[in-house]
């Protein structure tokens, strides 16, 4: 019996000792701590894995995941960034790492139509980290190269902006995206997915391409697309008779906020966007327009009418409402407005 206590007892201790080992490396390193970021490439061993986890402060010591997966042989770590945190036990991130749960490397963004610089800097701003002003410097038509985006050459040599050019639209990018890079991707949309023929076309109409696309960003800010042709056809009426285009998008856009009625003293701000006070286009896009509003420059309706707006109230609210004459807007201004 003594000889067998003898050996028992030092076996039990050990036991206990290497449980308690175990159970103490296996425990989270600590009850506080901030997730960390960790890159795991194709191939890497539990050892260097391991490693990297002790050095980054996630774990208590590399021993305790080099234990669990000795106990766990069939289980094999997957390639990925992961986000783990020591007050994560070693089974907890064994059990990430093995998954596969991975943090996505990608996310979509999306710019709306009519869209001018400033908001996509602000959503960009919310929704994706990115500093406004990092973006707002970023729009510096001198940074992009002309050759892979013909349609700069539009840009008049006083032009230091690329408002109009980035296309409103649904964009995959990297977490780690700069503005640069977003900017990039919605011009080469806006290459793709502008109509065909449009600098040969808007010349038809009497229009640079760049005084096409101004012409765009202002229709798309002022009506829904099925009614921009027409509208668009109100402004060609205007500028062919030397008329004021009175649009309210570009009050909104030289206020920087959004109004669907314009007050008197607004319409008579100091502003060469303000196209109650100034003759023909304002100097730049006033947005960013989608394939819609650049058809309808295009192929704007051919009819005699002068005026528009879209109705606030009564039944057909919601609508856009034309007139010829002066007189019948005002009428519709008192039954719709």
């Amino acid at each position: 019996m003594r000889l067998f206590l003898s050996i028992a007892i030092p076996i039990i201790v050990f036991l206990l000792l290497l449980g308690g080992l175990f159970l103490y490396l296996e425990s989270p390193r600590s009850e506080t701590g901030a997730p960390v970021s960790i890159a795991i490439e194709e191939g890497t061993s539990v050892r260097s894995v391991a490693k990297n986890l002790d050095e980054q402060g996630i774990i208590r010591h590399r021993l305790g995941l080099l234990l669990y997966f000795w106990l766990n042989r069939d289980e094999s770590i997957k390639a990925g960034e992961y986000i783990l945190a020591p007050t994560m036990s070693v089974a907890e991130i064994a059990k990430i790492l093995v998954s596969g749960e991975t943090v996505l490397r990608e996310h979509d963004i999306t710019f709306l139509e009519g869209w001018d610089i400033r908001a996509m800097a602000s959503y960009l701003e919310e929704e994706n980290g990115l500093p406004q002003e990092d973006f707002i410097r970023a729009v510096s038509p001198s940074l992009y190269d002309r050759a892979t985006f013909a349609f700069l050459d539009w840009l008049p040599a006083d032009v230091h902006t690329l408002e109009g050019f980035l296309f409103p639209d649904t964009y995959r990018i990297f977490n780690d995206a700069s503005a640069q890079d977003i900017i990039e991707k919605a011009l080469a949309n806006f290459g793709r997915r502008l109509p065909k023929d449009f600098e040969a076309k808007i010349r038809e109409q009497n229009l640079t391409p760049y005084e096409g696309a101004i012409l765009a960003s202002i229709v798309e800010r002022e009506v829904r697309p099925e009614d921009q042709p027409a509208v668009a056809g109100v402004f060609y009426n205007r500028l062919a008779i030397g008329m004021k285009l009175d649009s309210d998008a570009t009050i909104s856009y030289a206020l920087n906020k959004p109004t669907l009625r314009p007050t008197l003293e607004e319409t008579e701000i100091d502003s060469p966007y303000n196209t109650y006070r100034v003759s023909g286009l304002p100097p730049t896009p006033i947005g960013n327009p989608g394939r819609a509003a650049l058809e309808a420059v295009l192929n704007p309706l051919d009819h005699d009418y002068l005026y528009f707006l879209t109705a606030l109230t009564g039944e057909r609210k919601g609508e856009t409402i034309f007139a010829k004459t002066l007189e019948e807007h005002n009428q519709n201004r008192a039954r719709y407005f």
